[in-house]
């Protein structure tokens, strides 16, 4: 077993570190009752400054805090306020720390902070002061969280947090929450936020709703925060709820997701309802997309019964039917299945209606011009079977009369002839082929008529089962389709309707 006073010996004429390493893990592995014996002795070496290089006098410390006297204490407390080698001030903040209790060693410990101008040295110092555990330590790990400048002191306002979130310091919340809302760097923000939920204070609320959102603020922060959110957030707060709401419809799906997962652990029970509503609300095909991710991870038939019949408005019902497109499975394709064919099936009956109010329309201009026709067939039978009277009486006249009847009669009789058979030959054979030739025309213009509708409302039903949106300017497409067919139909029927008017007026 080596000697102790043989190691101190040994630690002043070592000169690599790893020779020093060595008679440390030899020096811990003695007895208690052997380290008391050197304890003057390793403080002499520690006050030795003329004869012993600050490196050499740097191990002291070391060795004292595992001698962990009083007197190794007090040595310690005393040789840190009036040394000069910031190296050896270092090692003696690190064993007071680690190695001793009381409140009494942070004060001193926390000068030693202030005084420090190497920037490595104020991060070790801030980093023991963070473990420290001592209640006594918490201003001093509040005052760390205002330190700005290089990435040094990002470094000692991380081990502010880590400390008291360690130590559950309740006058550390608001300190923490006001610089959480001015933090660049998201590690510390982080940090930050990790601390407050280590509080547990619901005072912290405010300040995760305040935290901006948007691309300014790092993903990790945003996941952190809305956890952390639904943690420390009283039962049914609702600036809570809207917060994670908002974060539902992130660009960033993780932080999407994250959030839905928040309010679903948050809300419980009323999730679905809450997500459906916010749902309802929304018009952007981006910010659906991203409510049925959420309504997706709500496992059942929950959400797709309060999709089925919900909306009021057309924009929340076409807000639904979109999310049960996203959220998909098969109970939500069959209701939207049912929901289309039950537009389809009304579109039909409107058709269907149409196509029989146009047929009976026609039959009534067919039988209006049949009708027609037979008034004039009756009118020039009438007048021929006249004519036929006249020309028999005139013959008559002609036959048993006198020389002047008989002449009289003779001019009648071929006059009335004449005219009987100009009308009999001319005026019904043009009339009856003129009618006809407008009835098919009429006829066929109609027929292409219904036809062109026909194919409109196909590619209607085509269009509207394809699964794919149709919206306002497809609908109006269809109607200009619609609107073209009857204004090439019409002239054509009022072309042959008309053409007999036209002849008479000739």
């Amino acid at each position: 077993m080596p000697d102790p006073k043989e190691l101190v010996q040994a630690l002043r004429e070592q000169t690599t570190l790893e020779q020093r390493e060595i008679i440390r893990d030899q020096f811990a592995a003695l007895p208690a009752s052997l380290h008391e014996s050197v304890t003057q002795d390793l403080i002499d070496l520690l006050g030795d400054v003329e004869n012993t290089d600050n490196i050499t006098r740097s191990w002291a410390p070391i060795l004292l805090g595992k001698i962990g006297t009083p007197e190794a204490r007090e040595a310690l407390l005393d040789r840190l306020s009036r040394d000069e080698s910031h190296h050896v001030r270092m090692w003696i903040c690190k064993t007071l720390i680690r190695d001793f209790t009381g409140d009494d060693r942070i004060g001193p410990v926390a000068d030693c902070f202030d005084r420090e101008q190497t920037k490595e040295i104020r991060i070790q110092i801030a980093r023991v002061l963070a473990e420290s555990g001592s209640p006594a330590a918490v201003p001093k790990l509040i005052e760390f969280l205002s330190q700005e400048g290089s990435d040094d002191e990002e470094v000692i306002r991380a081990y502010g947090a880590d400390g008291l979130g360690a130590q559950k310091a309740l006058e550390g919340v608001e300190p923490l929450g006001v610089r959480l809302l001015v933090e660049d760097s998201w590690t510390v923000a982080i940090k930050i936020i990790h601390a407050l939920v280590s509080i547990e204070d619901a005072g912290a609320v405010q300040y995760l709703c305040e935290l901006r959102q948007g691309e300014g603020l790092h993903e990790q922060v945003q996941i952190a925060a809305l956890k952390a959110l639904a943690q420390l957030a009283p039962p049914e707060d609702d600036k809570a709820v809207e917060v994670m709401l908002n974060y539902c419809c992130a660009p960033q799906r993780t932080v999407a997701l994250t959030a839905a997962d928040s309010l679903i652990r948050f809300l419980k029970e009323t999730a679905a309802e809450t997500l459906v509503n916010f749902g309802l609300s929304q018009s952007d095909p981006a910010f659906i997309a991203r409510i049925a991710d959420a309504l997706r991870m709500i496992r059942g038939d929950k959400v797709v019964a309060l999709l089925k019949n919900a909306g009021k408005s057309p924009q929340e019902k076409e807000a639904a039917r979109a999310l049960l497109e996203q959220i998909g499975g098969a109970q939500a394709v069959g209701i939207l299945v049912d929901q289309r064919m039950a537009t389809l099936n009304q579109a039909q009956s409107r058709v269907q209606d149409f196509d029989k109010q146009a047929l009976e329309l026609f039959h009534d201009t067919v039988e209006e011009a049949k009708r027609g026709f037979k008034i004039s067939l009756f009118m020039s039978t009438t007048i021929f079977i006249i004519g036929v009277i006249l020309l028999a009486g005139s013959i008559y006249l002609m036959l048993k009369g006198e020389d002047t009847a008989q002449i009289l009669g003779g001019v009648g009789a071929l006059s009335g002839l004449g005219t009987i058979l100009t009308m009999f030959y001319k005026g019904p054979m043009e009339k009856i082929e003129r009618s006809v030739a407008n009835l098919v025309q009429t006829e066929i213009a109609f027929l292409g008529y219904i036809r062109q509708v026909t194919q409109i409302t196909a590619m209607f039903e085509r269009e509207y089962l394809s699964g794919e949106a149709f919206d306002l300017k497809d609908l109006e497409a269809l109607l200009n389709y619609t609107e073209n067919a009857m204004k090439e139909t019409m002239p054509l029927v009022s072309l042959y309707t008309a053409r007999r008017e036209n002849k008479d007026r000739k």
